[in-house]
């Protein structure tokens, strides 16, 4: 016995006006016949476990089963087939966390180095995302599919502490301030195990900024050359504000086409969150100050490090004039006094310089630039 198909008919009826008659041209019929089967067979759909095998389907946190860590529920974005992204809104000190998850499979298996055990609820259900994690989902046939979990807290930034002895506030930019600093997470690994605890010395830096700005930038000085977020070792950091550019980017995508040029040396900097003294202080650029050294401006022990700087003037520092620049510019390393023998070269070469760059043969090979 077999089950016929419905028709699909199609006309198409092409018509013409000549002479005010109607000539009809011809009549189109498709007919589309489904291939009829018996009603006993059946069809079936196989899949292709190692397509469409082992995987998570979502991924949480429950407040109620971590009240010590969370206020509400917390949910994962699954990003392509091997991430697992988290976002907790605020700060904590705990990552040890038990996860929910949904998936498609037989079984889940967690890093064993990631799984924590509370000997006081005689619980081996928290795991330690301190420190991305590994879980891995397997199928019935053996088959395993691994993801990476990444657990952030507040903005995703890093968290930069600092704690002033006796919370004294930091008011000069001559006179250091003893502080304790702390560095977590880590924007690549959003490790927050990965912390950074040493002491450094704070004082502000700037000049409009220090003196109309009420989010001031600070100079940060180090014991000894330290890595900070990857960057190359060095004593001495910086920590910029940006007040006066709410969106915060001038800076940053200057560096940036910096880089992109290849010069010999742009700084580096990262975006971070500073608490000080306990409070948020808000978003910070943290990154090289700027000086000659081997891993910041490579000079050499002989070289120059010079600021157009409109202040200098102002602030008595080393400076000199060109017929061309419209403000004056500044000696910022090594120190010099005006008239000795560093002062008078450095101005000198400088001044030769400007005076072929505007000469009219400033394209001669020999005489030129």
């Amino acid at each position: 016995m077999t089950q016929s198909s419905p028709l699909l008919l199609l006309s198409i009826i092409l018509v013409s006006m000549y002479k005010k008659r109607i000539i009809i041209f011809y009549t189109l019929f498709l007919c589309f016949i489904l291939s009829s089967c018996k009603k006993s067979e059946s069809i079936y759909i196989i899949e292709d476990t190692k397509i469409l095998g082992p995987k998570v389907l979502n991924a949480s946190f429950k407040s109620d089963e971590n009240p010590d860590v969370l206020i509400e529920d917390v949910y994962g974005t699954i990003i392509g087939d091997s991430i697992i992204e988290f976002r907790i809104p605020y700060i904590v000190d705990n990552k040890n966390l038990i996860p929910c998850i949904e998936y498609k499979g037989e079984k889940i298996v967690w890093d064993s180095n990631s799984v924590v055990y509370d000997t006081e609820n005689q619980n081996s259900n928290y795991i330690n995302f301190n420190t991305p994690v590994i879980l891995s989902v397997f199928d019935e046939h053996g088959i395993e599919k691994k993801y990476v979990i990444y657990v952030r807290t507040f903005t995703g930034l890093p968290i930069l502490w600092i704690e002033t002895d006796e919370r004294v506030d930091i008011t000069s930019k001559e006179e250091y301030v003893n502080a304790n600093f702390q560095l977590m997470e880590n924007e690549l690994t959003q490790s927050s195990e990965e912390k950074l605890n040493t002491k450094v010395q704070i004082k502000c830096r700037g000049n409009s900024s220090y003196s109309s700005s009420p989010k001031k930038s600070y100079t940060l000085k180090f014991d000894q050359k330290i890595s900070l977020l990857n960057e190359p070792k060095d004593k001495s950091w910086v920590l910029i504000a940006n007040y006066f550019d709410k969106a915060m980017v001038r800076n940053i995508i200057a560096y940036y086409m910096g880089m992109i040029s290849n010069l010999d040396y742009t700084p580096h900097f990262h975006f971070v969150e500073l608490m000080l003294n306990g409070k948020y202080h808000g978003t910070y650029m943290l990154g090289d100050k700027l000086k000659i050294a081997e891993n910041r401006v490579n000079v050499g022990k002989d070289g120059f490090l010079l600021e157009v700087d409109q202040r200098a003037i102002s602030e008595n520092a080393p400076y000199f004039e060109t017929n061309m620049l419209t403000q004056p510019i500044n000696i910022k390393d090594p120190d010099v006094v005006v008239g000795d023998d560093n002062y008078n070269f450095i101005k000198q070469y400088v001044l030769k310089a400007e005076e072929v760059l505007f000469s009219d043969n400033f394209t001669n090979p020999e005489n030129g630039w």
